[in-house]
């Protein structure tokens, strides 16, 4: 027969390994969540209104979207290479959140040097840009609720 204590010890560790599988779904769908969010393409197929806004050097159609970078502790500070307009390498390397630990910071992060305009809008010759994206972050941090809560089903 069990001992309560055993019984605590039982409930503790099964609670553990549930809000681990939680952690780790939230930190791969918010990731994936950003990749695909990204984007990868050729200027000539923006929209209408962002024509205007021809990318100069140094934007490379699939960089941003195939170099969002994972790690836990601290932040990579490495500026990936990796052209992807699928961003599969992206979301290989977030992946990686699967075998860490984890009650941790978590970060994905996206060192392309031209990730805060693409975040933010930019500017030319100094004249903001009229019609700034709403980003894939700020959008992202807005679906946060739902992507914990669609982990949250997943689990039972």
């Amino acid at each position: 027969m069990t001992t309560f204590r055993q019984q605590l010890d039982a409930f503790h560790a099964k609670l553990t390994l549930r809000a681990e599988a939680l952690v780790r779904e939230v930190v791969l769908q918010t990731g994936y969540t950003l990749v695909e969010k990204s984007p990868w393409g050729r200027w000539e197929r923006w929209t209408p209104s962002s024509q205007h806004a021809r990318p100069m050097p140094p934007y490379v159609p699939g960089l941003f979207k195939g170099s969002w970078d994972y790690d836990f502790d601290a932040p990579p500070t490495t500026r990936l290479d990796s052209i992807d307009q699928t961003g599969g390498t992206s979301m290989a390397r977030i992946g990686a959140a699967r075998s860490t630990p984890a009650f941790v910071t978590h970060f994905i992060v996206n060192n392309t040097e031209y990730a805060e305009a693409l975040e933010y809008g930019y500017a030319i010759h100094n004249i903001p840009d009229p019609t700034p994206p709403g980003g894939m972050v700020r959008t992202t941090a807005l679906e946060f609720p739902s992507i914990v809560g669609a982990a949250l089903a997943g689990l039972k």
